[in-house]
């Protein structure tokens, strides 16, 4: 009896065996058409050494095309910074010049420096034309111009080639000749 057991069981592992067998061979085709993980081909793997030769040119590529423009960026702002040094040397002769922009100097020092970068003619005149509106400059000509008819009014500069005199009762047939002669030069002086 033991013998037929043992028959039985071997029997039982020999048709287990054979179905392992038969259902790991669907297992393996099945596995390679849906399995991700499966051996890669010749093909496949020139495609990716192609993909990585393609990736590490495009990465150069973008890292010589960085470079590059890590040097246009220092290039402007060395411009700049020569810029604004040639905007503050011009503004500073500006105000010696003018003292009524002293209180704009920062203002536009700032705007003829972007000027000098764009390649303006006459960046400073180009900032003190931005710096205010033209209704704003309008208004202090005006005032300005107030101001300076108030003073040529005082002064012999108005216009008058002859400063205002008042009028005096001064008798010439009273006056002696030495006198006259005086008044005369005083008045010839004066003119």
């Amino acid at each position: 009896m033991t013998e037929e057991v043992k028959e039985k069981l071997t029997d039982q592992k020999e048709d287990a065996d054979e179905q392992t067998f038969t259902d790991n061979t669907t297992d393996e085709n099945a596995e390679d058409y849906f399995n991700p993980f499966a051996d890669v081909s010749d093909d496949s793997e020139e495609e990716v050494k192609e993909e990585k030769e393609a990736k590490e040119e495009k990465e150069e590529k973008v890292e010589k095309v960085e470079k590059e423009q890590k040097v246009d960026k220092s290039l402007i702002e060395l411009e700049e910074v020569k810029a604004t040094v040639q905007a503050q040397k011009d503004v500073a002769k500006l105000i010696k010049e003018n003292p009524m922009y002293a209180d704009w100097a920062d203002e536009i020092a700032d705007i003829a420096a972007k000027a000098i970068v764009r390649g303006h003619k006459d960046p400073i005149e180009f900032a003190i034309r931005n710096i205010k509106s033209p209704a704003e400059w309008i208004e202090i000509g005006r005032k300005s111009g107030i101001e300076d008819a108030g003073v040529a009014l005082k002064t012999k500069i108005g216009g008058s080639s002859l400063g205002r005199t008042e009028a005096s009762s001064t008798d010439f047939n009273a006056m002696s000749t030495s006198d006259f002669e005086k008044f005369v030069n005083s008045v010839k002086n004066s003119a």
